[in-house]
């Protein structure tokens, strides 16, 4: 068993600090330093273990992969609408 430690990291929910014991999330807290942390952080460990998340890239069965090898450019990139956006 790996001892548990804490590991900092940020969304955009904030910037927080994740426990992890074993390669998993088990709890989480903000950095002490937040004064109005957002209380969606604690759900994180929940969500990043949770049934619904994709564990791995997909691919859909029957997608043509070298379609995109295919696709070339034949335009410039588009310029920005204004100089200060």
């Amino acid at each position: 068993m790996i001892a548990s430690q804490w590991i900092q990291t940020a969304s955009h929910w904030g910037v927080y600090e994740v426990e992890t014991r074993d390669g998993i999330a088990r709890s989480a807290r903000p950095i002490a330093w937040d004064a109005d942390p957002s209380p969606i952080i604690q759900a994180l460990p929940a969500v990043v273990q949770g049934p619904l998340r994709v564990s791995q890239p997909f691919v859909r069965r029957g997608y043509d992969v070298e379609v995109l090898v295919q696709v070339q450019f034949d335009r410039e990139p588009r310029q920005r609408l204004c100089e200060g956006c």
